[in-house]
């Protein structure tokens, strides 16, 4: 929400999402432009915590309009994804390269990052209609 919008890649130009939670998960829509064109991209995310506490943000479903890209869309993310890391120096300890990596690639990650020069971790996240609630621990 604090970026700033719209965003371009690969000629297409990605307008300003919503972001709307759902039981167990989170919805991201967002109009996308391509060559003049207008269209709707859906994506839904369910993110799961495995066994050692890391968190992955699951891509469950990928939609463009009414028609499901799931497939597609994972193939050319994971590509683009790899193509980025081959190309470029990228801190793959950032909690943004964290969060592509799980949101591109399915990478679960250690959920902690910096709030007020203080670390925390996501310790649980609980998904009701319209809320997100995590709870944060503080690390030492």
């Amino acid at each position: 929400a604090s970026s700033k919008w719209p965003k371009e890649s690969e000629g297409a130009k990605i307008l300003t999402p919503q972001v709307f939670f759902v039981p167990e998960g989170a919805v991201v829509m967002g109009p996308v432009v391509m060559k003049g064109i207008e269209f709707v991209v859906t994506i839904e995310l369910r993110p799961v915590f495995d066994a050692k506490g890391l968190l992955n943000l699951n891509v469950e479903h990928v939609k463009i309009g009414a028609m499901n890209i799931t497939l597609v869309a994972r193939i050319v993310a994971r590509k683009m994804y790899t193509q980025q890391l081959d190309k470029s120096e990228v801190d793959t300890e950032n909690i943004l390269a964290k969060i592509a990596g799980s949101l591109l690639n399915g990478e679960p990650f250690e959920p902690v990052f910096k709030v007020e020069k203080k670390k925390v971790r996501i310790e649980k996240i609980k998904i009701t209609q319209g809320k997100l609630t995590a709870r944060l621990i503080p690390l030492s």
